[in-house]
């Protein structure tokens, strides 16, 4: 990748630059001419510059190697200058080299660019290359809101490599500080700006990323940088790339907004009768390669499945199925023919929406909207374990469920194994293999879980052991190591326990 070198008309003596200023090309020097009244005419090659003279250079920053000549000539200069164009040696040396560019105005761009969504309520928002900290914009919330809500519009948070301690003003700003990419990868953003320079294959990696990720991506791209021209070319005709120019480049808005849709997998191994789900719910056969019923909808067992290892892994060989062959949705989620979750009845329950009833209580099943609605603040929804059954009644070290889980898991991540342990001595857990989230956390979630969930299924099933659910309980705590080490936002709702058997005589809802 070319490095972008800012392009630099010097006003001083070229001896005085600090030795650590990072690298740039002198395009010209300036002179200064104290006039009468204490104005000042600055002189380009014997030659006295009109605004006209400057606009026709080719120049990113005037910088002045003389702190008190600097701060006598700005207030004079403001018809030549836009803000952050006129800039003493200090303040080059420090902004420059963390960096590579920075303006007020371009500080006041973003947010303005970030704020005016508010037909779709930007709140999480990811400051992927920790701009506003390098750019010391600390009062980011408060100098550009014209009048500051009681509490902070945006909630944003960062990623800082090496991070260790940061001033406590930047609490004010932040609120979560991840020390690597691959801490916020799987998480959900109302907004992302990437501001470091980059070349034109790296952004198309991340605006793929962030489209995953995030409702809109805003980019500063550098006006010389190689990026520019390419992103330039691959934005042209498309109606959702937007660019407002700035200083040193422009900010590239891509909008990823569209229709989003949600499909929840409702698991059933007999017949169990239903009253009308809400819409967006499918009932599937789980282990219907080895059953002997037929139930008449859609089974795990057609294109590419694990339906034979239902006894061992339960349902999960659903959750496996509807990751390789359902349709791809913005949202996924799973349920039991006898378990949902649920959400309480308020005033503004709109009961034309085909929720399904809830005997002995003002709850209803979750429907496909709500669960779009709650995910915007969270990056999971699950299900609160019981610590007591849960965590500790099958936890026995020296069963064989126990030893093949362990070589597996650790195979694929030691560290996944070490948080299993950890958690097992105490009760942050969640329960039931039930949880609604994006598909690309439930792409990943698949990915890790069956790498060694499906071996160790395929290792214990020739054991006959008695404790046939013991690698799906193992599975079942795993889900919580998972959001652990992706550091992922989760809300944990209520479920409905209906009982186990439903016929349209005596219906369990």
């Amino acid at each position: 990748m070319n490095k972008f070198i800012p392009k630099v008309l010097l006003i001083g003596d070229e001896n005085e630059i600090p030795k650590d200023v990072p690298e740039f090309e002198i395009v010209g020097k300036l002179e200064v001419e104290q006039l009468e009244h204490g104005a000042f005419n600055l002189i380009l090659d014997g030659k006295s510059l009109s605004k006209t003279d400057f606009e026709s250079i080719d120049f990113d920053y005037v910088v002045c190697t003389d702190n008190k000549l600097y701060w006598k000539i700005k207030p004079h200069c403001f018809e030549f200058f836009s803000s952050g164009i006129f800039a003493p040696i200090v303040f080059f040396q420090h902004f420059i080299s963390n960096i590579g560019f920075t303006a007020v105005s371009n500080i006041r761009d973003l947010y303005t660019l970030i704020s005016k969504y508010k037909s779709s309520s930007p709140r999480h928002v990811l400051d992927l290359d920790a701009y506003l900290y390098r750019s010391d914009a600390f009062d980011f919330h408060d100098a550009y809101q014209i009048a500051p809500p009681p509490q902070k519009l945006l909630q944003i948070e960062t990623v800082m490599e090496n991070f260790l301690k940061i001033e406590p003003i930047w609490w004010n700003v932040y609120d979560s500080i991840f020390t690597s990419f691959d801490d916020v990868k799987l998480r959900n953003y109302d907004v992302i700006f990437m501001t470091a320079e980059r070349s034109f294959e790296e952004l198309l990696t991340l605006i793929d990323w962030a489209e995953k990720s995030s409702k809109i991506v805003l980019i500063f791209i550098h006006c010389d940088s190689p990026a520019m021209k390419s992103m330039k070319q691959i934005s042209n005709g498309r109606s959702n790339y937007s660019w407002t120019p700035a200083v040193r480049g422009e900010w590239l808005k891509i909008d990823f907004q569209h229709v989003e849709t949600c499909r929840a997998y409702v698991v059933t191994h007999k017949k169990y009768f239903l009253p009308k789900l809400p819409e967006g719910y499918e009932m599937i056969h789980g282990g219907k390669k080895n059953s002997t019923i037929d139930l008449g909808f859609q089974g795990d067992d057609t294109g590419d499945n694990i339906s034979d290892l239902n006894l061992y892994l339960n349902e999960l060989t659903v959750t496996y199925w509807a990751w390789k062959n359902a349709p791809r949705t913005d949202y996924i989620g799973f349920s039991h023919y006898s378990r949902y979750f649920i959400l309480p009845d308020t005033g503004t329950t709109n009961k034309s929406k085909n929720y399904a009833p809830i005997k002995g209580g003002n709850f209803h099943i979750i429907t496909m909207d709500e669960v779009m609605d709650l995910l915007k603040d969270c990056d999971i929804l699950a299900v609160k374990a019981n610590p007591a059954s849960t965590s500790y009644a099958w936890r026995d070290e020296s069963a064989i469920g126990w030893q093949i889980s362990k070589k597996y898991i650790e195979k694929v991540s030691l560290e996944s194994w070490r948080l299993l342990e950890k958690q097992h001595y105490g009760q942050r857990l969640i329960a039931k293999s039930m949880f609604f989230t994006r598909w690309k956390v439930f792409d990943e979630y698949c990915k890790w879980m069956f790498a060694w969930a499906i071996p160790s299924a395929q290792e214990y099933m020739p054991t006959k052991n008695s404790t046939d659910r013991y690698i799906s309980s193992v599975c079942e705590s795993m889900s919580h190591v998972f959001c652990v080490q992706n550091n992922l936002r989760i809300k944990l709702l209520n479920i409905v326990q209906a009982s186990k058997e439903s016929t349209p005589e005596n219906p369990a809802f």
